[in-house]
């Protein structure tokens, strides 16, 4: 049996190793510095999802920044670990330069409430790739919730059901929130939304990669 090799991630890692961007520690990647790197890669992307409900067109482009990763991983949660209450960016760079691995967050008691998300996490791009079901979120229909959001994306991934939430900033949306869905279902009472059309663009070659088209859709 011939195990496939990906190219392009074995690249991405190694072009890092090269730049000595962050430390490998006692010979082997620490786990939330790998999370990191995978999350790394979506820093190029963007993701265009052209939605449509009842003749209205919306039209999402979804970007990622160092700064969001905090929120998504959960870190915010974990409000007993002193060495987190810095800003983003700064915990993202210590992340990389092996100054915070695993082991210290799994020091909070409040890590086994974010220890899927963070999993999870590794897996983002190709939760976004596959998914399907989007939904137009509001905050007041949300019974409860506090999360606030524009969009919703829920898809399945890890054997479990991932929601994603986005929030406008500015021209583009950011990614606020990630988790498994558990008792709560978040869709309950939002706007679903009919996929359009869907593209994945490298903001660095500028290469477009459609997804997904709808057989009626026309542009």
């Amino acid at each position: 049996m011939r195990i496939g090799v990906n190219r392009k991630k074995t690249t991405h890692y190694r072009a890092l190793l090269e730049s000595k961007a962050f430390i490998v520690i006692g010979g082997y990647m620490d786990q939330l510095l790998n999370i990191v790197l995978e999350f790394e890669r979506l820093l190029s992307l963007e993701y265009r999802f052209i939605l449509g409900k009842n003749k209205t067109i919306y039209d999402v482009n979804i970007s990622f920044d160092k700064r969001d990763f905090y929120h998504l991983a959960g870190l915010h949660k974990l409000n007993d670990l002193q060495f987190l209450h810095k800003n983003a960016t700064a915990v993202y760079a210590d992340i990389k330069r092996g100054r915070l691995t695993i082991s210290r967050i799994q020091r909070s008691l409040h890590y086994k409430e974010i220890e899927n998300r963070i999993n999870a996490l590794a897996h983002l791009e190709e939760f976004l790739d596959t998914a399907f079901e989007v939904y137009k979120y509001d905050i007041k229909k949300a019974n409860g919730s506090r999360i606030n959001a524009d969009y919703l994306i829920r898809n399945k991934i890890l054997d479990s059901i991932g929601l994603c939430f986005f929030v406008k900033n500015r021209d583009t949306f950011i990614g606020t929130s990630f988790f498994f869905q558990d008792r709560k279902d978040y869709a309950v009472n939002q706007m679903k939304l009919t996929l359009l059309k869907k593209e994945k663009a490298n903001v660095i070659t500028k290469n477009v990669n459609l997804l997904y088209i709808k057989d009626d859709f026309r542009i």
